[in-house]
């Protein structure tokens, strides 16, 4: 052995950085154990909205914890990778209860956690000798479908929401995050890194963010972004417009290329997130077309007298078929169910 080399010398793996591979050292570092237990609570809350607001704050105290969680998260998913190769279940690493102080770690956690992270250590450097495997793609790609409304906790601790049927690709670097939306709708709370900018493709816009809460949507028609909290930089084709401010939405039209601002309700961006569509106000074809988008058959309005009432109300996404009816009732409009599943509405 050389004599030079120190027990935290480990060498890297193959598809990961030295950086990625903690050493002995780090295993006992305070802030490295605190960011690996604040990845393990999030795995197992990612929708605790205050457990995330707490990170937020702990990510904000020091450069140096941001740089301890993206490592802390990149070290787990090696570890995860390690112990699949050789035919065993990830362990999951006793956490701290969420609420106030969850990414501390108690001393008897902290032991176990010691423990496991070195046994997983020494896992990965079994399989380097062995021969690892193909190290997973940097690209990853994520889908819902029809109906489904679906949660990613992304490694740097941002939070994705997809709605129905959305397919969004994902590719996360040392040094930058871009994401594509392909199809369908998202929202996004950005864990903030100015090291690491934030970039999202919506059709013929691009977004760049640093931290933020806001939502795409694409159709081969438009392609809109809403601005719920924080600030955005949109650019069409290259070309940057004035940024939005929060309550604003932008949409353009992909065939004319026409550019529209508009102001909304902050209440009203991304309530699919809880199952709701609200309406307020809205034109019923409008309400329709939503509704639409979560039921597997096609929906077709017959009666165009009907497009131009006026909606108002709170309907169910998960119960697409009961709020088309309960949106056009008070219009006096009929919901037929035809027997090859398309749902055909009319004016009585």
């Amino acid at each position: 052995m050389d004599a030079t080399k120190q027990p935290n010398d480990f060498p890297p793996l193959p598809g990961a950085t030295a950086d990625d591979m903690p050493g002995t050292a780090e295993a006992f570092d305070p802030v490295w154990e605190t960011a690996l237990n604040w990845q393990l609570n999030l795995c197992r809350a990612p929708a605790d909205s205050a457990l995330r607001e707490e990170l937020q704050q702990w990510l904000q105290a020091d450069p140096s914890h941001a740089e301890a969680y993206r490592r802390a998260s990149r070290t787990c998913a090696l570890m995860d990778q390690a112990r699949a190769a050789a035919g065993r279940q990830p362990t999951p690493l006793s956490v701290s209860p969420f609420g106030a102080g969850a990414g501390r770690v108690p001393p008897r956690r902290r032991r176990h956690q010691r423990r496991v992270l070195l046994g997983g250590l020494a896992a990965c450097l079994v399989l380097l000798w062995l021969g690892w495997p193909a190290s997973p793609p940097q690209l990853q790609e994520y889908r819902s479908q029809v109906g489904e409304i679906r949660q990613v906790l992304l490694d740097d601790g941002s939070l994705l929401h997809l709605d129905t049927d959305t397919h969004l690709s994902v590719n996360l670097q040392p040094g930058s995050r871009d994401l594509v939306l392909h199809g369908g709708r998202a929202f996004f709370e950005v864990s903030p890194d100015r090291r690491r900018p934030f970039r999202v493709e919506v059709g013929e816009l691009q977004v760049l963010v640093t931290g933020t809460a806001f939502q795409t949507s694409l159709t081969s028609q438009q392609a809109q972004i809403d601005l719920q909290s924080g600030s955005l930089q949109v650019s069409v084709a290259g070309r940057q417009v004035p940024p939005l401010e929060p309550g604003e939405q932008l949409s353009l039209q992909r065939q004319s290329g026409q550019l529209s601002r508009q102001t909304r309700p902050p209440q009203q961006m991304g309530s699919w997130r809880q199952h709701q569509l609200l309406a307020e106000d809205q034109p019923l074809d409008q309400v329709i077309r939503e509704l639409a988008r979560y039921y597997p058959g096609r929906v077709e309005l017959a009666s165009p007298a009907l497009a131009s009432r006026r909606v108002t109300g709170l309907y169910d996404l998960r119960t697409p078929l009961a709020s088309l009816r309960s949106a056009i009732g008070p219009h006096d409009g009929t919901l037929q169910e035809l027997p090859d599943g398309q749902l055909r509405i009319t004016l009585d």
